[in-house]
């Protein structure tokens, strides 16, 4: 859902700002999240740690797809299914991971995190502000959200960041899909 959104978003971004000369500079403001954090060019290589790491974690995300298909019926096999799907959800992640600064490097550029290896977090809290999806948590609901609450308590503030992240997952989910009924339980995950 997020990535079919991120086209549209950098089209807005492009369309938005003075116009940007040669397609390196346009990619290096696509990458630093619209000129938000400082990209730096470098010479051009090839990550191949990233590009085992990438491997690997597209290995893990076929064998949990696999076991999400193969996995129907009996509704005591449905743990099973979430689980593998968990464990999709966490190999995108690693393979965000590893694809966007290896594609970076072989452009000649140096950008910010997508994610930091969710898989890793030593906590919930590690998970959601450090590793998650750190665009969406540094640039969005941190300063806009959570820092403004957090003067009415920080359960409050909480609440009002997971509630709004919530809503834009119904939205994404509904883009996507098209069914109000999977994309508002999609949306109560992040209330829970």
């Amino acid at each position: 859902m997020c990535i079919m959104c991120m086209p549209l978003a950098a089209a807005l971004a492009l369309v938005l700002v003075a116009p940007i000369a040669g397609f390196r500079p346009r990619l290096a403001y696509l990458c630093s999240w619209g000129g938000t954090y400082q990209v730096n060019q470098r010479a051009r290589s090839f990550d191949k740690a990233a590009l085992l790491q990438l491997v690997v974690a597209t290995a893990v995300f076929a064998t949990a797809m696999s076991a999400v298909m193969a996995v129907s019926g009996p509704a005591f096999l449905l743990p099973v299914r979430w689980l593998a799907g968990g464990i999709m959800i966490l190999a995108f992640a690693e393979m965000a991971t590893a694809a966007f600064p290896m594609v970076a490097a072989a452009f000649g550029l140096t950008v910010p995190a997508l994610m930091r290896s969710p898989w890793r977090s030593a906590s919930v809290s590690e998970f959601w502000t450090r590793r998650w999806n750190i665009f969406a948590s540094e640039k969005v609901f941190r300063p806009y959200v959570f820092a403004p609450m957090a003067r009415y308590g920080a359960g409050l503030a909480l609440f009002a960041a997971f509630a709004l992240s919530a809503f834009a997952h119904v939205l994404m989910a509904f883009m996507a899909l098209g069914r109000w009924r999977i994309s508002l339980i999609c949306g109560a995950f992040f209330l829970v």
